[in-house]
Formats: structure tokens, C-alpha cells, sequence
């Protein structure tokens, strides 16, 4: 008798375009932005299926979400569907984007991760501050001065603590003045957007003014400042 010698299966390949994308690192321009700090992410993702012995040159759609934010803030994508979006924190905390990439297939990768992390910097409100230069030097309210005299201040003082260590961030301030009051039949005027503006005080009474100041992104509470007028000066100088 011949016994018949059954040859062993052949295994069946696997298709090539089995392998679902790999979300490999997420990177950002920097970890640690500022507040108000645009910051572009990017990913490395692969593809088995783009390897040598398939070459398949399958291309990726993105899908960037946010996992986690700091309470209250409202930053978001500019594009969630875009390779490389940018993301702008608008608190200080903790920020959490994860990616999941899609290949032509339709298979999806498991999600990668990456956390942000906001400092205060950027998110300081600035402080205005009011000094009389003329006709005397003054930083206490209120200022007493002849009637007649032109009034000379400056809001230089101001200050944002984003200037200064460890943010140095060089924000540049603006003025926002306003003449507040001012003795009723006075035609005093101000320069709302100077640096240093000044008014001629031609009434007796008070003059009451207010100054806030932005940075670009904040606005500073308004700060007073009285000049009153007297005649003569020297008799109400006490």
C-alpha cells in the first residue's frame, strides 16, 4: 500500500494594508508658552504599510483634540484637522492635546499625547500710575497748581510685572486718558493717547483725570489724579 504524503498548508499572507498608522511623539515649539504665546504643534507618524515590502505611501488625516484644560479657559485649535495646528493658551495651567491619525485605509492609531504647560507670564494686568512733571513735580493726588498754568503729566510710571523677572517680555504699553471732571465753564482738553500729555487748567477748581493702560492683551484698571488751582498758588500751597 502507498501511503499519500498530504503537503502541510500553505499559510495565507497577510493583506499589506493591514497596519493601522502609529502616532510615534508629538512635539510643540515650546512646552512651556506663555499666556497669550501662539504654540504650533507637529507629530511623527508611521505606517507599516509604508515600509519597504509594502510601499504603499499611504497618506495621514489628523484629528487634534484637547484632553485637558486649565478651569475657565477657552484656548482652542486654529485647526483641529490641520498636520501642524497651533494652539494659544489663555490661562495659566495645565494643557492636554492628543492626536489620533487616520490612514488611507481608514484604519486610526491609539492617541498620542502632550501636555502644555502655561505660565503667569503673559497673563500679568498692568498697573497704571500718574506723575504731575509741571508746572511742579508731583506723585501725590492731588496736585496744587496756579489757575493759568499748563499742567504737564506723564503716565512713564505705569508698569506691567510682564517686563520685568523672570518674564521680560517687553510689552509695549499704551495710554488711554480721559479729563474726567473739571470746573464747569473750563475748555480744558487732553491728549488721550500721549505718553505725556498736558492741559491748561483755566479755571479755578479741580481737574480730575484717569489713566489706563493696555499691553496688547490687558487692560489695566483706570488710576485718579486731582490737580486743583488756587490763587495764588503760594496761599494754598500748605
Amino acid at each position: 500500500m502507498t501511503a499519500t504524503v498530504v503537503p502541510a498548508p500553505v499559510p495565507t499572507p497577510a493583506p499589506a494594508n493591514c497596519a493601522a498608522p502609529v502616532v510615534a511623539s508629538l512635539a510643540a515649539t515650546t512646552n512651556a508658552p506663555n499666556i497669550g504665546q501662539a504654540v504650533r504643534l507637529s507629530a511623527v507618524v508611521s505606517d507599516a504599510d509604508n515600509d519597504a515590502g509594502c510601499a504603499l505611501n499611504q497618506s495621514f488625516t489628523y484629528r487634534w483634540s484637547i484632553a485637558q484644560l486649565p478651569a475657565g479657559s477657552a484656548a482652542s485649535f486654529n485647526s483641529n484637522t490641520a498636520e501642524t495646528p497651533s494652539l494659544t493658551p489663555d490661562l495659566a495651567g495645565a494643557y492636554v492635546v492628543e492626536l489620533a491619525a487616520t490612514d488611507s485605509t481608514g484604519r486610526t492609531s491609539a492617541r498620542g499625547s502632550l501636555i502644555l504647560t502655561a505660565g503667569t507670564c503673559g497673563g500679568n494686568r498692568p498697573t497704571a500710575r500718574i506723575v504731575v512733571l509741571a508746572p511742579i513735580t508731583d506723585t501725590t493726588s492731588p496736585a496744587l497748581v496756579d489757575v493759568g498754568s499748563d499742567v504737564q503729566l506723564d503716565g512713564a510710571t505705569s508698569d506691567d510685572a510682564d517686563n520685568r523677572a523672570p518674564c521680560n517680555l517687553g510689552q509695549t504699553l499704551s495710554y488711554q486718558w480721559e479729563m474726567f471732571s473739571k470746573p464747569a465753564t473750563s475748555t480744558a482738553a487732553i491728549d488721550a493717547a500721549s505718553r505725556t500729555p498736558s492741559f491748561r487748567a483755566d479755571k479755578s477748581g479741580t481737574y480730575t483725570l484717569r489713566l489706563r493702560v493696555s499691553d496688547g492683551a490687558r487692560l489695566s484698571d483706570y488710576t485718579t489724579f486731582d490737580v486743583t488751582t488756587c490763587s495764588p498758588y503760594p496761599a494754598c500751597a500748605n
